[in-house]
């Protein structure tokens, strides 16, 4: 309810965060065990950490929209054809 809060949360970086934010729950786990396994004995884990964001959130970017959206639009079709589809048969 605070109107400097709302003002923060609708800045660019944090909308952006909020879009992306389940395409990123769903991708960092497979992000950070790829890394952990393919470079823990060979960089540190600062050098891991400072791959391991940017890696996460470019790939949850490019899942959001090769996935997530072309996913969304399509339930929403199918939704509205079935919703159709019902009236009809209600007539």
């Amino acid at each position: 309810a605070s109107p400097a809060a709302k003002r923060l949360l609708n800045k660019r970086i944090p909308s952006f965060l909020g879009r992306i934010s389940y395409s990123l729950y769903l991708i960092h786990i497979p992000v950070l065990f790829s890394l952990v396994f393919t470079l823990h004995h060979k960089v540190g884990k600062s050098s891991m950490f400072m791959l391991y964001l940017p890696l996460s959130l470019a790939l949850a970017t490019a899942f959001h929209f090769a996935v997530e959206l072309p996913c969304t639009s399509l339930g929403q079709l199918v939704g509205r054809t079935r919703r159709q589809t019902a009236n009809v048969y209600a007539r």
